[in-house]
């Protein structure tokens, strides 16, 4: 086999070596004064090499996306990875139905929490991050106009607030629809559905159609039809409940949710 051995200043050599069988492979070296580098060793499976730019390029984990998740159903904190690298998606509580004495007149459904998602990039390692969960509206227990569900929020230092506000809670009397909780901060902003304007039940005894309630990105609003004198249902990750006749309770609004993915 051909080589070329090139000898140090002082001691040493260093020895370019070409397989028996060669080919016609060509290598270019630079036409300016600098320094050739490799890396010092051979790395592990499934690692690539990655260059700051200047110094000798080294073995890490290959990129692609998340592997691991922290989910929130209450409030809490999260501590960001050494990547620096993580995707947000946050949700505020739904709204609660109105409850309605009258069967011609009937209750409106709760909405549903806005939703943030956003992906961090640069965030500083270890770093702390505080995460707030707006829990879902309050079962409406009498007639009149259910309870809206609370904001959820991410808060990180340096970096714009994520707020996901809650959904109103469902009107009655011909009101009009409950508005869906807004969304601001991330790089995906849905505000949450609109809960259904109050439906009225006709006048069979059993079997309503007692609304729409609002949904959110990952809770369906629940569709019901239901007896007159029943209890609601709750809502479920943010979203809102169907309204109620007769002073029987509307379902709790979901709570929020917050989840990271890092």
């Amino acid at each position: 086999m051909s080589s070329i051995v090139i000898a140090g200043d002082t001691s040493g050599s260093v020895t370019l070596q070409a397989p028996a069988t060669a080919g016609s492979t060509v290598l270019t070296l630079p036409s300016t004064t600098g320094t050739v580098m490799a890396p010092t060793s051979s790395g592990t499976a499934g690692q690539v090499l990655t260059s700051s730019g200047s110094a000798t390029p080294t073995w890490a984990a290959a990129g692609g996306g998340f592997s691991q998740a922290q989910v929130f159903a209450a409030s809490g904190s999260f501590t960001v990875p050494a990547s620096g690298k993580f995707k947000v998606t946050i949700i505020g509580g739904g709204g609660s139905g109105a409850v309605s004495g009258s069967t011609t007149n009937g209750p409106g459904s709760g909405a549903g929490g806005g939703t943030v998602i956003k992906w961090f990039t640069g965030a500083t390692p270890s770093a702390t991050a505080t995460v707030t969960i707006g829990a879902g509206g309050v079962s409406k227990t009498s007639i009149g106009v259910g309870n809206a569900g609370g904001n959820s929020t991410f808060v990180l230092s340096g970096f714009t607030t994520l707020t996901a506000s809650g959904g109103a809670g469902g009107f009655g009397g011909g009101n009009g629809a409950a508005s869906g909780g807004a969304a601001a901060g991330g790089d995906i902003n849905s505000p949450g559905q609109n809960g259904s304007p109050n439906v009225n039940a006709n006048d069979s005894p059993t079997n309503l159609v007692v609304g729409f309630a609002g949904s959110t990105l990952l809770g369906f609003g629940l569709v019901e039809m239901t007896n007159i004198n029943s209890t609601g249902v709750a809502g479920v990750l943010g979203a809102g409940s169907c309204g109620r006749y007769n002073s029987n309770a509307s379902g709790a609004g979901g709570d929020g949710i917050c989840i990271v993915e890092y």
